[in-house]
């Protein structure tokens, strides 16, 4: 059963996977400034699985987006 993930931790991984840094990710999903880093790392570790599986579900999706755009540009 995947664990659901919490509205903060939806949007760091949406961060993530376009590209932010995981502190930059984590201020921005509304996680405290002070501990950025601490908090970014931690979401991103293999302690939370369900996270980067998330995040690479997200990278595969855009790879797959970005595939087709391009197809469509050249045919």
């Amino acid at each position: 059963m995947k664990k659901k993930l919490t509205p903060k931790q939806q949007k760091f991984a949406q961060n993530v996977a376009k590209g932010m840094t995981k502190k930059d990710a984590a201020i921005k999903a509304g996680y405290s400034e002070k501990k950025a880093v601490k908090t970014g790392y931690e979401l991103a570790s293999k302690n939370n699985p369900h996270i980067q599986e998330k995040i690479q579900a997200l990278q595969e999706k855009a790879s797959k987006k970005d595939e087709l755009d391009l197809a469509t540009h050249l045919t």
